[in-house]
């Protein structure tokens, strides 16, 4: 009589002790499982079908349990009544040996309950085990089931340990698969779309599991700094979808920076194993560099009072309105007070710019630049700081004096200034400053002139030092300073500065400025 529930009991513990399964949601030792069960004085006996499993709901993994008797008083196969509490652990389909040696072979289990089982409810009586009776079943529910004493047989099933996975997992399906983007990729842009392979169930049929209206992905989303930590910028779950399920980082990512993802299956508060880790990088959308001193370089001497500091331009993406940045100081190189003054970065690989006064000679200055967006909103840190040094008022001679009531004779460079041509040749074709052309030939041209004579100027067009020519300079002959003297001799040093194809000249045009009842006037430095 006692052959059909002791091969019920078997049956359970065979389908609860598959170690292989996965694990399960955490639940306290000793806890009863629920289903139907007979109250008994400090336990729960329960009354156990011949597949146990299905007393845990299909999403859930398995459990560990111990199987023990509490009253087998009549024989089975020549095995008669031992003590309470007979430990039954066989694995699934395993002949099982109790105290005796006798051998009772497993039945085979039943087909698995629905996805839809619950913790808490009544299996015995579901519609997926109603349809599955079986002899043993129908033993145990056999009112007339009853040992010498007159007691019902039962079988007590309590939890000993239910088997989390080491990352928490309590799903019974597989890790989703990472796709995109893995492997350190560069995204496009700051908002990446996810995506991995959906869920895969492990011990029910794939379409049960697709068919649920309630499994979600789960996606955690890192930012990995230098130092190898990494911390949690993004933790969200989006609807799993058929084959492949996406999600849209919803978060501000960082440019140029590395982070790490991963994703598991979620449904309701249960949650499927940890995907493997993957790595992704974003791009850099805008940036703007650190421009290089260039000239002068750095510890040089400079004659001009009014020297060009000239960078090399930053490397520069997705922005064009960059703007070079110069400071320039006297008292350090620490910049406590520095002159600020600026210039669009200009195309061709390098910026220049200078000061609008006339710095003091015989001084050490330092100097260096930066690079500014508007539009990005990025300042460039300073460069690293260069330095030089004016050359004292000496440097160039300066003829002496006329005696009283005469006058110097010019000094003829021709020559000087067809070598300044050559090696100003950019300069000298965008000479022509009132079309959008610089000063920049000029300026050489008058300091390499003083570097022969301090006499040399330029000269204020007309006698108005207001306005300045753009081609011509003057030489001083008459006594003191000469700063805003007509006597001077003018000297034209551009031929057809208004033309496409500007010319070094040497031409005198002082009689021609007289005749023309029109002077010509000193000054030096020029004003910026």
């Amino acid at each position: 009589m006692h052959s059909a529930a002791f091969m019920a009991l078997v049956a359970a513990g065979a389908s609860c002790n598959d170690h292989s399964s996965p694990t399960a949601p955490s639940l306290p030792p000793d806890t009863p499982l629920a289903g139907s069960a007979l109250q008994a004085s400090g336990s729960v006996t329960t009354l156990v079908p011949v597949n146990p499993s299905r007393l845990l709901p299909d999403n859930h993994l398995s459990v560990d349990v111990s199987l023990r008797t509490t009253s087998m008083m009549n024989s089975l196969n020549g095995l008669h009544a031992g003590p309470d509490s007979i430990p039954l652990e066989a694995g699934p389909t395993t002949p099982m040996f109790v105290s005796n040696g006798a051998r009772i072979d497993t039945p085979e289990p039943l087909p698995p309950a629905s996805i839809n089982s619950v913790w808490g409810g009544s299996p015995l009586n579901s519609p997926a085990y109603a349809g599955a009776d079986t002899s043993a079943e129908r033993a145990l529910h056999s009112s007339d089931r009853r040992d010498s004493t007159g007691q019902p047989d039962a079988v007590t099933v309590t939890v000993t340990s239910l088997r989390t996975g080491p990352d928490g997992s309590t799903l019974k399906v597989k890790p989703v698969t990472l796709l995109s983007p893995v492997n350190d990729a560069e995204t496009d842009d700051l908002t990446p779309l996810l995506t991995v392979s959906s869920s895969e169930a492990q011990f029910i049929p794939q379409d049960q599991l697709a068919a649920r209206g309630d499994a979600y992905v789960f996606f955690e989303i890192s930012v990995v700094p230098d130092d190898g930590s990494s911390t949690v910028v993004d933790a969200n779950e989006t609807l799993q979808t058929a084959e492949i399920t996406s999600y849209q980082i919803n978060a501000a990512l960082e440019e140029t920076t590395t982070y790490q993802w991963r994703a598991r299956s979620k449904i309701g508060d249960e949650l499927g194993p940890w995907s493997t880790t993957a790595t992704f990088r974003t791009p850099t959308l805008m940036k703007v560099g650190v421009p290089t001193p260039l000239t002068p370089d750095n510890g040089a001497t400079v004659s001009s009072r009014y020297p060009e500091l000239v960078a090399t331009n930053p490397e520069v993406v997705g922005v064009n309105d960059v703007v070079i940045e110069f400071r320039l100081e006297d008292s350090g190189p620490t910049f406590p007070s520095p002159a600020i003054f600026e210039e669009p970065m200009a195309p061709g690989g390098t910026t220049a710019d200078a000061f609008k006064d006339a710095i003091a000679l015989s001084t050490q200055f330092w100097w260096g630049v930066r690079a500014k967006s508007a539009t990005a909103g990025i300042t460039s840190a300073w460069s690293e700081t260069y330095t030089f040094t004016t050359a004292s008022s000496s440097a160039g001679p300066r003829t002496p004096d006329p005696p009283p009531g005469q006058t110097l004779d010019l000094p003829h460079q021709a020559a000087l200034i067809s070598q300044l041509a050559v090696t100003h040749a950019a300069a000298l074709a965008n000479s022509n400053v009132h079309e959008g052309g610089s000063w920049d030939f000029m300026d050489v041209a008058v300091e390499a002139l003083r570097q022969t004579d301090t006499r040399w100027g330029y000269n204020c067009k007309r006698g108005d030092c207001n306005h300045l020519s753009i081609d011509v300079v003057n030489y001083f002959y008459g006594t003191g300073d000469g700063l805003y003297s007509q006597d001077v001799y003018l000297i034209d040093i551009i031929a057809g500065i208004k033309s496409d194809n500007p010319a070094p000249a040497w031409t005198d045009i002082t009689g021609s400025t007289a005749d023309n009842n029109t002077i010509g006037r000193w000054l030096y430095p020029r004003p910026k």
